[in-house]
This record gives structure tokens, C-alpha cells and sequence, in this order.
């Protein structure tokens, strides 16, 4: 389980490291943005998603992170503030099952007849 948080810890840090990579090749930084879009419609969707994208990111990180967090914390806080021991109730009662007796056979009635060849 540790393997796994740490696995997920080290996704979660190279994506967040991308999202802040400042060469020319990150189409999400300001500087390339402001040249790209210079005389273009900066209201329309490509611009602002790139620009609101590591805002994004950090969010995503923030709320997996947490959720993550939460997964392993809340039971283990669960079982610390629960000092009462679990009893567990195992049933040793026997029953004994009595089964009715069968209806007795009435020998006048003919047996049902063979199935056909």
C-alpha cells in the first residue's frame, strides 16, 4: 500500500513539474502565450485554457492529494479515537431439526404410466 502512495506521489510530482516547465515548448506559459495569441480573439477558449492551465493543475493536485490522504487517514483515525474492543458474537447454540415424516403412500391409486419409448 505504501508502494502505491509513493508510486502515485511520483506521478503526481512530474505532472505538477511539466505544468511549471518554463522553456518555449510549454505552450501553457505566459510569455509564449502573449506572442501566439498577440493579434488574435484572446476571449476565445484555447487562450484562456492555456492560460488558467497550471491553476488547474495545482487544483487537480491539491484535491488528489487530499482524497489520497483522506483514504488512508480517516480509517486509521477511525481506528485510533474506537478504543472498544470487537467481540465478535459466534453463535455455539445447536439446533436439532426434526423433519416431518412423509405422507403415507395411498395404495389405491394406479402408479403414473412409463414414458414412451
Amino acid at each position: 500500500m505504501i508502494g502505491a502512495i509513493l508510486i502515485v506521489i511520483f506521478l503526481l510530482a512530474v505532472v505538477t513539474a511539466l505544468a511549471f516547465d518554463l522553456s518555449w515548448f510549454n505552450v501553457t506559459i505566459g510569455k509564449r502565450n502573449e506572442l501566439v495569441f498577440n493579434e488574435k480573439n484572446k476571449s476565445y477558449g484555447a487562450f484562456v485554457i492555456r492560460r488558467d492551465y497550471t491553476n488547474a493543475v495545482l487544483l487537480a493536485l491539491l484535491i488528489s492529494v487530499g482524497v489520497l490522504g483522506s483514504t488512508y487517514a480517516v480509517p486509521k483515525l477511525i481506528e485510533f479515537f474506537s478504543k472498544e474492543e470487537v467481540v465478535e458474537d459466534k453463535m455455539t447454540k445447536n439446533f436439532d431439526v426434526k423433519l416431518m415424516e412423509p405422507p403415507p403412500m395411498d395404495e389405491k391409486t394406479p402408479p403414473p404410466p412409463p414414458p414412451p419409448p
